[in-house]
């Protein structure tokens, strides 16, 4: 966390068909204090947010938010329903999350983590991420699904 005090100042012109600029209104001054938090977390919510980029190649980012600790599954299915990967499987505080997807298939220790005969990349198409959250009693108190796009 960092005390902060940021000022916003905004001028507004409009722009016609042929490219003839306006005159700017009156000066707006905007100003946030607070403490600011990067990024921010609001954690009211159990939330599986959209990845980025999307479309994507080779790489993207799943970001999610956990209102409370829990064990933690992220999946990567195929448009069958195969699992083609597997991000996250544990248990995770409450908090702001990022997990990246690259779909050339590498693990960190190099080794491909799927083989298709060709490059060790997985196709191009559609696929399905999906968050689980399961609490200390082993019940599921949130599941979340989201689609990506390979483009290639």
């Amino acid at each position: 966390y960092r005390n902060s005090e940021t000022k916003y100042y905004y001028l507004v012109t409009a722009i016609d068909s042929t490219e003839n600029q306006s005159a700017p209104g009156e000066e707006v001054t905007v100003t946030i204090t607070g403490n600011a938090e990067f990024p921010p977390l609001v954690l009211e919510e159990y939330k599986l947010l959209n990845n980025y980029p999307n479309p994507f190649n080779p790489r993207t980012i799943i970001p999610y938010r956990l209102k409370e600790g829990g064990y933690v599954k992220l999946y990567i299915y195929d448009i069958k329903g195969e699992i083609v990967e597997v991000l996250v499987n544990g248990w995770q505080e409450k908090g702001y999350y990022e997990k990246e997807f690259d779909s050339r298939g590498k693990r960190s220790d190099g080794m491909p983590e799927w083989s298709t005969g060709y490059n060790n990349d997985i196709a191009t198409g559609i696929y399905i991420y999906k968050l689980q959250v399961i609490n200390g009693k082993k019940e599921p108190i949130f599941t979340g699904l989201g689609k990506m796009i390979l483009l290639k």
